[in-house]
């Protein structure tokens, strides 16, 4: 089963049980999707000895992810229907291991295993305290995020927003260049007129590019607006 982890700017890849030709996968594996590395987390066989199964995260905090394991099927075996005819066939999974939850926690850069629990230790009471105290964490965080928006997000708003002021001026600028050159070519002054369609051209090259600034930082804009849905989601 994969899933997306993400968090700030390196998204991460879970990949936790499944199944090969040969039969159950019994790994687990992460992949930083911006560097392109797999790492190796060891988890027990009763969170990987599975198939079919269901995985969802929870975003605890920005440095802690709480991934949920439900239900499946075991390993796989064969099963002998006559005439040396044989049919795959498997277990579902049970209680206490139906439903497995496992921490993940951001240390140097990197997830790591921190927890695992399974349905029994769900219940107890040390993970209930553990649970209230990480929910107020996560609204507190969630909260910070709504109103104290990432700095990123707020200087890329305010260096928009001055483009789209530049790119006003510059076409004011335009417009006052073209009633110019009409006027001169009018009065006959003809001489004046290479001078002044060299600062049009000129005029035109800046608003192109002013143009494709306000583009390309608008939907980098969006892009950072996405990451924080998915964050807080």
């Amino acid at each position: 089963m994969l899933f997306l982890v993400s968090s700030g700017d390196s998204p991460t890849l879970v990949l936790i049980g499944g199944e090969c030709k040969d039969g159950l996968v019994n790994d687990s594996w992460l992949l930083n999707t911006s560097q392109y590395q797999w790492s190796k987390i060891v988890l027990p066989e009763s969170v990987t000895g599975r198939q079919l199964h269901s995985l969802s995260s929870i975003m605890m905090s920005p440095d802690c992810v709480w991934l949920v394991v439900v239900g499946g099927y075991g390993t796989v075996e064969w099963e002998n229907v006559g005439r040396e005819y044989k049919l795959p066939f498997s277990k579902r999974i049970t209680d206490p291991i139906i439903t497995m939850l496992l921490e993940l926690v951001l240390r140097e850069g990197q997830w790591r295993a921190s927890e695992v629990l399974d349905s029994t230790g769900l219940t107890t009471e040390a993970y209930q305290h553990k649970y209230q105290l990480l929910l107020k964490n996560r609204k507190w965080w969630q909260d910070q995020l709504i109103v104290y928006p990432a700095n990123r997000e707020i200087k890329l708003q305010n260096y928009v927003q001055s483009l789209q002021q530049e790119l006003r001026v510059s076409e004011g600028n335009k417009i006052s260049l073209q009633e110019a050159l009409l006027e001169a070519s009018q009065q006959g002054k003809t001489t004046a007129e290479p001078v002044k369609e060299t600062k049009r051209t000129i005029s035109h090259e800046e608003i192109d590019k002013l143009k494709a600034n306000v583009i390309m930082l608008t939907e980098e804009k969006l892009q950072l607006q996405d990451k924080l849905e998915i964050s807080t989601s």
